[in-house]
């Protein structure tokens, strides 16, 4: 499941979400890159806030997120537009 909204000058990832079995193949990785470089075609930064204990926070930040801020629950990350490209986008790996 994915939910997006565009707010002003960025795409807000309101919720990803993979089914267990769908985890750790690869799938959150190119779901987040096609939603980068859509973003892109906008000239557009992706943000996103992440719970502060999801793991996931380690596949945004290979994607070329950063920490704009935090709260008591979550971290709160953004893509800037014209962000050299990941590692992980150099490569078209696909792990996550």
């Amino acid at each position: 499941m994915l939910q997006t909204a565009t707010v002003e000058d960025a795409v807000f990832l309101k919720q990803i979400y993979l089914d267990r079995p769908f985890q750790r193949q690869g799938f959150g990785t190119r779901v987040m890159q096609i939603v980068i470089e859509e973003a892109q075609r906008q000239s557009k930064a992706v943000t996103l806030g992440v719970v502060k204990i999801n793991p996931a926070r380690r596949l945004y930040e290979r994607l070329g997120f950063r920490t704009t801020g935090e709260d008591e629950y979550k971290f709160y990350m953004r893509r800037e537009a014209d962000a050299m490209p990941s590692r992980a986008d150099e490569s078209g790996a696909l792990g996550s």
